[in-house]
């Protein structure tokens, strides 16, 4: 969250776009470019990496079953973002 968070300072959204509530970012994210997207996909990637090689070291047995559950987890989770946001 806090890569998504940042982001807005790293790479700047057009002038009058309010990113910081979810009725701004419904209204605006028609006019973001492929540029905005970059910092969301970069934060999910590690965050998998990083969440899955976790769950492989935490994990005595069945490893890969941690590490699919938790891919479920995520695709689930980004289902429900695309439904809640209605992507571009």
């Amino acid at each position: 969250m806090g890569i998504i968070l940042i982001s807005g300072k790293i790479i700047s959204p057009q002038a009058g776009v309010d990113i910081t509530k979810m009725e701004g970012l419904k209204s605006s994210l028609y006019l973001f470019e492929p540029r905005h997207f970059i910092m969301p996909f970069f934060a999910h990637i590690l965050v998998m990496l990083v969440g899955t090689l976790v769950a492989v070291g935490i994990a005595a047995n069945h490893k890969m079953n941690f590490a699919f559950v938790l891919g479920v987890w995520f695709l689930l989770g980004g289902i429900m973002n695309i439904l809640m946001l209605s992507s571009p």
